[in-house]
């Protein structure tokens, strides 16, 4: 079963923990780093009186781009023990 580019169950039926695992720690390190460092928050927008504007558009890319590196170059440079 694929859920939005996530592979939930592998192909001999059984749960596919090592994605599911690296999904969790990926949104875990763009948190830290795109939300709380870099303090790119796109929902923070919808508070406002002005509205949604371009700016929560380009949060919300800044975030999926941040996604991108982690998920590709960040995970692969893990230490792998065993």
């Amino acid at each position: 079963m694929n859920i939005l580019g996530l592979e939930i169950t592998a192909k001999s039926g059984k749960l596919n923990w090592m994605n599911i695992r690296r999904f969790c720690y990926v949104l875990v390190i763009v948190w830290l780093l795109g939300v709380r460092l870099a303090n790119v928050n796109p929902f923070d927008d919808f508070g406002r009186e002005g509205g949604v504007g371009l700016d929560t558009l380009l949060d919300a890319f800044a975030l999926y781009g941040i996604w991108l590196i982690v998920w590709h170059v960040l995970w692969s440079l893990r230490p792998r023990f065993g």
